[in-house]
Protein backbone atom coordinates (compact mmCIF):
# COMPACT_ATOMS: atom_id res chain seq x y z
CA UNK A 1 0.00 0.00 0.00
CA UNK A 2 1.13 3.22 -1.13
CA UNK A 3 -1.35 5.53 0.57
CA UNK A 4 -4.48 5.21 1.81
CA UNK A 5 -7.45 4.96 -0.54
CA UNK A 6 -10.56 7.02 -0.40
CA UNK A 7 -12.03 5.29 2.40
CA UNK A 8 -9.51 5.36 4.41
CA UNK A 9 -8.97 9.31 3.97
CA UNK A 10 -12.61 9.85 4.48
CA UNK A 11 -12.85 8.38 7.76
CA UNK A 12 -9.59 9.84 8.79
CA UNK A 13 -10.75 13.16 7.82
CA UNK A 14 -14.26 12.24 9.56
CA UNK A 15 -12.02 11.22 12.97
CA UNK A 16 -10.19 14.53 13.04
CA UNK A 17 -13.78 16.80 12.67
CA UNK A 18 -14.93 14.32 15.55
CA UNK A 19 -11.57 15.13 18.00
CA UNK A 20 -11.52 18.79 17.13
CA UNK A 21 -15.34 18.77 17.73
CA UNK A 22 -14.75 16.87 21.20
CA UNK A 23 -11.60 18.72 22.23
CA UNK A 24 -13.18 21.99 21.69
CA UNK A 25 -16.37 20.89 23.57
CA UNK A 26 -13.77 19.94 26.14
CA UNK A 27 -11.72 23.08 26.33
CA UNK A 28 -15.24 24.71 26.59
CA UNK A 29 -15.98 22.42 29.65
CA UNK A 30 -12.37 23.15 31.81
CA UNK A 31 -13.00 27.09 31.03
CA UNK A 32 -16.49 26.65 32.70
CA UNK A 33 -14.92 24.64 35.38
CA UNK A 34 -12.05 26.99 36.16
CA UNK A 35 -14.90 29.90 36.56
CA UNK A 36 -16.64 27.61 39.08
CA UNK A 37 -13.10 26.96 40.87
CA UNK A 38 -12.83 30.59 40.95
CA UNK A 39 -16.20 31.33 42.87
CA UNK A 40 -15.20 28.53 45.45
CA UNK A 41 -11.53 29.79 45.83
CA UNK A 42 -13.58 33.77 46.73
CA UNK A 43 -15.84 31.46 49.30
CA UNK A 44 -12.65 29.55 50.58
CA UNK A 45 -11.10 33.51 51.35
CA UNK A 46 -14.06 34.77 52.64
CA UNK A 47 -14.68 32.00 54.99
CA UNK A 48 -10.88 32.17 56.04
CA UNK A 49 -11.07 35.84 56.83
CA UNK A 50 -13.96 35.19 58.99
CA UNK A 51 -12.48 32.74 60.73
CA UNK A 52 -9.63 34.91 61.70
CA UNK A 53 -11.44 37.52 62.62
CA UNK A 54 -13.05 35.35 64.87
CA UNK A 55 -10.06 33.66 66.20
CA UNK A 56 -8.59 37.07 66.94
CA UNK A 57 -11.39 38.34 68.72
CA UNK A 58 -11.01 35.58 70.81
CA UNK A 59 -8.57 35.93 74.25
CA UNK A 60 -5.11 34.74 74.43
CA UNK A 61 -6.66 32.16 77.02
CA UNK A 62 -9.29 30.80 74.31
CA UNK A 63 -6.78 30.72 71.66
CA UNK A 64 -4.22 28.37 73.43
CA UNK A 65 -7.32 25.99 74.96
CA UNK A 66 -8.46 23.57 73.43
CA UNK A 67 -11.18 25.20 71.29
CA UNK A 68 -8.76 27.44 70.07
CA UNK A 69 -6.07 24.78 69.18
CA UNK A 70 -9.65 23.06 67.43
CA UNK A 71 -10.59 26.09 66.02
CA UNK A 72 -6.98 26.54 64.32
CA UNK A 73 -7.18 23.34 62.98
CA UNK A 74 -10.64 24.31 61.58
CA UNK A 75 -8.99 27.34 59.77
CA UNK A 76 -5.69 25.13 58.72
CA UNK A 77 -8.26 23.32 55.79
CA UNK A 78 -9.42 26.51 54.61
CA UNK A 79 -6.08 28.32 53.68
CA UNK A 80 -5.33 26.97 50.82
CA UNK A 81 -6.97 27.43 47.02
CA UNK A 82 -7.90 25.05 44.85
CA UNK A 83 -5.57 24.89 41.42
CA UNK A 84 -7.32 25.79 38.18
CA UNK A 85 -7.18 22.72 36.18
CA UNK A 86 -5.65 22.08 33.00
CA UNK A 87 -7.39 18.34 31.96
CA UNK A 88 -10.90 17.20 33.98
CA UNK A 89 -9.40 14.30 34.93
CA UNK A 90 -7.93 16.28 38.76
CA UNK A 91 -9.43 15.48 41.90
CA UNK A 92 -9.85 19.35 43.09
CA UNK A 93 -13.81 18.77 43.79
CA UNK A 94 -13.20 16.16 46.41
CA UNK A 95 -10.87 18.02 48.29
CA UNK A 96 -13.13 21.06 48.23
CA UNK A 97 -15.72 18.76 49.16
CA UNK A 98 -13.98 17.21 52.13
CA UNK A 99 -13.29 20.79 53.38
CA UNK A 100 -15.19 20.24 57.32
CA UNK A 101 -18.43 22.14 57.09
CA UNK A 102 -17.36 23.16 61.04
CA UNK A 103 -15.24 23.40 63.72
CA UNK A 104 -14.47 19.75 65.53
CA UNK A 105 -15.02 19.55 69.04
Amino acid sequence: MKKLTKVQLTRRDELVAEMRKRHEAVQAAVADLNATIQQANELIVEVHDDQEAFYNERSEKWQEGDAGTAYQDWMSEWESEIDEVESPEEDFIESFESLSAEVSS
